[in-house]
């Protein structure tokens, strides 16, 4: 059998603020007809008794750059201060490992009947003659080989053994620096001892040093490790979830 159902489409009920755009736009709508046989089409003024004001619309906001610009700034500011802090504290630690070495040669060479300016000239031409080879530079050789070269040039050994532990600028060197300082001064007959003592500590520091990198390797293992056991979770997780689903 056919029906007859009779159905009223009714519009959707608008809002306050869109019922005032359909209307501003019947309006124009009514003065662009209006204005048809007219060379051009003019702006209304006012609209229900509300003054209407027009403006350009903005194609950029300008001030996005600049904010971004100065953003930048300040990142790579930051980024090079972290460089330097990062290389202050790479030279740091390649300065205490190299320093049980250098005090292990110095006693060394001394024991062997060298004098101290002896001694480290024999220090630098085996680190030149290792460079050659591996084409490796160390920061504290370097400084070494920087005082031969002040020696040379005739300053005196005290001044050059100062200069050698403020270029440092770790204790474990100042120290070193004036034991030489009181040896040439003062000629210290037990100079063998106490670099035997200095060289005692300074392989203990070494062995602390290499005990607090291999913690700091593993806090630097942990987020990797998180991160595998939260992928493993999810894996198992997931398709649990999904079965309930």
């Amino acid at each position: 059998e056919s029906y007859v159902i009779p159905a009223r489409v009714m519009s959707k009920p608008l809002t306050a603020d869109e019922s005032l755009i359909k209307r501003f736009k019947d309006y124009l709508s009514v003065a662009d007809k209006k204005s048809v046989g007219e060379s051009g089409f003019y702006l209304p003024e006012s609209f229900e008794g509300k003054k209407l004001v027009y403006h350009l619309e903005d194609s950029m906001n300008f001030h996005l750059i600049w904010i971004m610009g100065i953003i930048v700034a300040i990142l790579l500011y930051l980024r090079e201060k972290n460089n330097e802090r990062q290389k202050l504290e790479k030279k740091k630690r390649e300065l205490l490992k190299d320093y049980p070495d250098i005090v292990s040669k110095l006693i060394v060479f001394i024991g062997a009947g060298l004098s101290v300016r002896q001694s480290w000239e024999s220090i630098v031409i085996d680190y030149e003659n290792e460079c050659k080879e591996n084409n490796e530079r160390r920061y504290a050789y370097e400084e070494m080989v920087k005082a031969l070269a002040k020696l040379k040039t005739g300053i005196y050994e005290n001044t050059v053994y100062k200069d050698f532990g403020r270029s440092c600028a770790l204790r474990q060197y100042m120290k070193l620096a004036s034991l030489l300082e009181q040896n040439r001064r003062n000629g210290l007959a037990n100079l063998h001892s106490l670099l035997s003592m200095e060289s005692q500590s300074a392989w203990d520091e070494r062995i602390n040093l290499a005990r607090r990198e291999g913690e700091e390797l593993n806090t630097k293992l942990l987020l990797p490790l998180f991160m595998m056991l939260l992928i493993v979770m999810m894996m198992i997780i997931v398709p649990a979830l999904l079965i309930f689903y």
